[in-house]
């Protein structure tokens, strides 16, 4: 008979711990749900973007693209200055040649007199401009001036003519010259714009086309979408000059970051953040300069429109604020009157501060949004509902119910325009709808519109606060014995009623920021070389923690933000005229 094998508890014991750890040390670390939402937050905040950077010119481009020739004498001379230098003249019975000369002496002034200038004159002139005496001599001999350059022509008044046939003649020949234009060979050449909107520059550049002289255009200028590129064809001499302008015109524009808060609280919340709407002590703020401003406002309900304008008033930190609208206001409705209030407002300090008051369940932080646009490229962010609606046409038994829609949003639109890279004018159009559920026509809820549209200047990162579009809120709460107080006649007894009349706040914090521009050889940082540095941070805090001491860190060789890294292989070649990521490509 064949002998089983015998298996001891024991060695079972021990081949299962051997396969537990053999698990444990293969399976790989898997980080928490905090260390993850750590490493997201620092890839937000290194992903704020750039603004793209302008291609290396070694030639600047002439400021002057064209100087058309003018050809109008009259014209041209009248753009010209005569000296106001004050002086005293006094001669008898001198000739007009010396007179003139010894004028042009005086100031400094090349003159040339023609020859068929004679005479003589008695002149006496004690403290008079330089002008005033040149003309009086000259209206008093018949006698009128023109300009050649920065010369002055002094010749008699029928010589005057001569010189008019004469640019009659210039000003045909050039007409002459413009039709043969329209015989010359024509070129086609393909620009291709990089930074701006190919149909746009297509009116400017079809502007700039020679013309013949019954105002044709010689030439054409074509647009491919798909390459956003100008198909132009003219004469040889235009594309040179169009190739100048397009070199001012196709040029990269700056970015701007809009962050924005969109909250709703009360009036004393409002207070408490150091902003009490409708005049106040103004002191959180900081140490910027504060403008109040009123702006044109609208309130529509079903066709019925509301309107009225507001004043203007400034103000300094701890100063009272403006009530705005004031006295100019010509309705009791200032339920969408504008209030403006600039300051440099840090944005962790603001945030943190909604942050802990929508903790405390005194603020509704409605929208948070941020967006990157270009300079002078609107910008908007919508949020809201499609409230439907019955409609009927037709009558009697031939009517037809449909159903359509009409949009109740908050919409936020902001077109920003840099100035000197220090101020930002923000065009800011604010439309806030509500569904009024108290009221109703056939079934159909009221939509209160509310819009604001105000024109500003702020400081680049300097937070503009905006409100106005408040609400009045009417509460009735009701508390007693349950039973007891719905008796008829005596629940009062059970029972008590409080009754609040609340003022909603809408408020909207604005910063507008201008990105900076890539620098060369800079990168934004993985999410793997973040999670690498959150870790390592963490394990550091732990040996601090612990009393272990610090451990040698490497400095970084480019010294320069955490948040950003030199990526060597993207480093230009040697000469200063290589473009940087995001540069001119």
């Amino acid at each position: 008979m064949k002998q089983q094998p015998i298996t001891s508890p024991a060695l079972l014991a021990l081949a299962l711990c051997v396969l537990l750890c053999s698990c444990a040390q293969t399976k790989p670390a898997i980080p928490s749900a905090q260390e993850s939402v750590d490493t997201w937050k620092a890839m937000e905040k290194q992903s704020q973007g750039h603004s793209p950077r302008g291609q290396f010119q070694l030639v600047e481009p002439p400021s002057v693209i064209d100087r058309p020739v003018q050809l109008d004498m009259d014209r041209r001379d009248a753009q010209k200055k005569l000296p106001d230098t004050r002086m005293s003249l006094r001669m008898h019975n001198a000739d007009i040649v010396a007179v003139i000369q010894a004028l042009s002496r005086a100031v400094d002034k090349s003159i040339v007199v023609s020859p068929g200038v004679t005479g003589v004159i008695n002149v006496n002139f004690v403290q008079r401009p330089w002008e005033e005496v040149f003309r009086a001599i000259l209206s008093s001999n018949k006698l009128t001036y023109s300009f050649d350059g920065e010369t002055i022509r002094v010749m008699a008044q029928a010589d005057l003519q001569g010189n008019l046939d004469v640019e009659a003649t210039k000003r045909k020949a050039q007409s002459e010259r413009r039709d043969a234009l329209a015989e010359e060979p024509q070129v086609t050449s393909v620009a291709k714009v990089r930074f701006a909107d190919a149909k746009l520059l297509q009116k400017t550049v079809e502007n700039t086309l020679s013309k013949t002289r019954d105002g044709k255009a010689i030439g054409s200028v074509q647009v491919d979408e798909l390459t956003n590129s100008l198909i132009i064809q003219g004469v040889e001499q235009d594309l040179a000059k169009i190739g100048k302008l397009l070199a001012k015109l196709d040029a990269p524009r700056a970015q701007i970051k809009l962050k924005a808060h969109i909250v709703e609280t009360t009036k004393e919340v409002a207070r408490d953040l150091g902003m009490l709407w409708g005049g106040g002590y103004n002191a959180k703020l900081g140490s910027g300069y504060q403008l109040g401003a009123g702006g044109a406002y609208s309130i529509t309900t079903l066709g019925d429109t509301t309107t009225g304008t507001a004043t203007l008033g400034t103000g300094t930190q701890s100063a009272l604020g403006i009530r705005l609208p004031a006295s100019g206001v010509t309705s009791s409705n200032t339920g969408a009157a504008l209030d403006l209030v600039f300051g440099k407002i840090g944005g962790s300090y603001l945030e943190a501060q909604l942050q802990a008051l929508a903790t405390d369940n005194k603020l509704n932080i409605i929208s948070s949004p941020s967006i990157a646009t270009m300079d002078n490229q609107k910008a908007y962010t919508e949020s809201g509902e499609r409230v439907p609606y019955q409609t009927v046409s037709g009558t009697g038994t031939s009517a037809t119910y449909s159903v359509a829609f009409q949009d109740a949003v908050l919409r936020l639109e902001i077109t920003p325009h840099i100035i000197d890279d220090q101020f930002i004018k923000l065009q800011v159009l604010i439309q806030k709808d509500e569904v009024d559920s108290t009221r109703a026509v056939a079934g159909n809820p009221y939509i209160v519109k509310k819009k604001t549209e105000t024109t500003l200047i702020a400081r680049n990162g300097e937070t503009v606060v905006i409100s106005g579009l408040s609400k009045l809120r009417n509460s009735l709460r009701e508390a007693g014995v349950p039973g007891a107080k719905d008796v008829p006649g005596l629940g009062w007894l059970a029972k008590s009623e409080s009754k609040a009349d609340l003022k909603d706040e809408f408020m909207i914090f604005i910063t507008p920021t201008v990105l900076a521009d890539w620098q060369h050889g800079e990168r934004q940082k993985s999410y793997d070389e973040m999670d690498q540095e959150g870790k390592a941070a963490r394990r550091e805090a732990e040996r601090r923690a612990s009393g272990e001491g610090a451990a040698p860190v490497a400095k970084a060789q480019d010294g320069g933000s955490p948040l950003y890294m030199k990526d060597m292989s993207t480093e230009p070649a040697a000469g200063p005229g290589s473009p940087g990521p995001g540069g001119g490509q």
